[in-house]
């Protein structure tokens, strides 16, 4: 039987041992520390992914600003200049 919790809810003599000294109340804490274990240990792998993730990301945008800081001086700069050059000389 299990609690709304998905937890078994189990009657356990805390006082009866087994052979090696165990009770069966102590190796089910031990198997929900294991199990909680487990599920910790795989959302630490995902947190790594989804933090490996986002620095491939930062990465990208990185070279893309990059990119469209070197297009921006090698090409608009000039057109920007080009013009500015065309404009006063029709001024006058």
């Amino acid at each position: 039987m299990k609690d709304e919790n998905n937890i078994p809810n189990i009657q356990v003599d805390k006082n009866q041992l087994d052979k090696n000294g165990w009770s069966t109340y102590e190796k089910l804490v031990l198997s929900e520390l294991q199990r909680h274990n487990d599920w910790l240990q795989k959302l630490d792998e995902k947190f790594a992914n989804v933090q490996l993730q986002i620095t491939k990301m930062e990465t990208q945008v990185q070279a893309k600003s990059v990119i469209m800081a070197t297009l921006t001086t090698v090409v608009i700069s000039p057109i920007v200049g080009a013009l500015a050059v065309f404009i006063m000389n029709n001024l006058k």
